[in-house]
């Protein structure tokens, strides 16, 4: 049985804030509605230099996906907030925006504001979409060696569990992506078929580490939830260019899909 604790390291009264959740996803309520509130702590006036990233690539790879490096700039954050009613101090291991395009036949480049993709499937008749086992293992190493620091201190979510058609167009491109789904739709399809086999593979690995180290649990930083078992954000950006038709034909299936492989989506 997960170990109970009233307060972790970064987190005071953890345990009436983890009840408050538990209740949230189930449509009840104990003794408030739950809300999040954070402060500076510490005598700390400033914390914008925590969020400044590098100019340069190497050192923007080396940002997202050296462990060292993503514990300890956490870390100084977890330090200097005060976490008030169930707002949490959560760590995401992700490798950038859009995440699971890594796992595949991408090309990109981070940036201070954003993670650059640039087409790489150019024909459909020549190019696939190419799971890239050893990037995704690379990643769970990454999630593991993080995970060995955060119980008892803090939580974590898993990387980015985002539809499929989000990380599509970082591997197709949007232009050529929208008219896929007009000529032929069934090779967008397929498309995201693979990238949501790869999704259940690489996040059930994901969860696996981290619910050992956040009892039994997950959380999700943007909103400041944690439930049990498997939690994390469904989403598609790129259905604000398309129809709601086409919505509900190609992109709605994916989503729900992606929400069956989670205990709260």
């Amino acid at each position: 049985m997960p170990e109970k604790r009233e307060s972790m390291l970064y987190k005071e009264n953890w345990e009436a804030a983890k009840k408050r959740l538990e209740a949230l996803w189930s449509n009840e309520i104990i003794d408030r509605c739950c809300v999040a509130i954070r402060a500076p702590k510490n005598n700390v006036k400033n914390r914008t230099g925590l969020y400044i990233k590098p100019a340069e690539h190497e050192e923007l790879v080396k940002y997202h996906t050296d462990p060292e490096y993503v514990l300890s700039r956490n870390i100084v954050e977890f330090e200097s907030t005060y976490y008030g009613g169930e707002a949490l101090p959560v760590l995401n291991p992700t490798w950038g925006d859009s995440g699971y395009a890594i796992y595949f036949n991408s090309n990109y480049k981070y940036s201070q504001r954003t993670t650059w993709f640039f087409p790489t499937i150019e024909d459909w008749e020549k190019d696939k979409v190419v799971f890239n086992e050893k990037t995704a293992q690379r990643h769970i190493s990454f999630v593991e060696e993080i995970a060995k620091n955060a119980k008892g201190k803090f939580l974590m979510s898993a990387p980015d569990y985002i539809g499929g058609a989000d990380a599509l167009i970082n591997l197709r491109g949007v232009e050529n992506t929208l008219m896929d789904m007009i000529d032929v739709p069934e090779k967008f399809l397929e498309g995201l078929c693979e990238i949501r086999s790869a999704v259940k593979k690489v996040g059930s690995e994901f969860f696996k580490i981290i619910n050992k180290a956040c009892e039994g649990g997950s959380a999700w930083a943007w909103y400041d939830t944690w439930a049990k078992g498997s939690h994390n954000l469904v989403q598609c950006d790129f259905s604000a260019m398309i129809s709601p038709q086409m919505f509900e034909e190609l992109i709605l299936p994916d989503l729900e899909e992606n929400c069956s492989l989670l205990d709260c989506a």
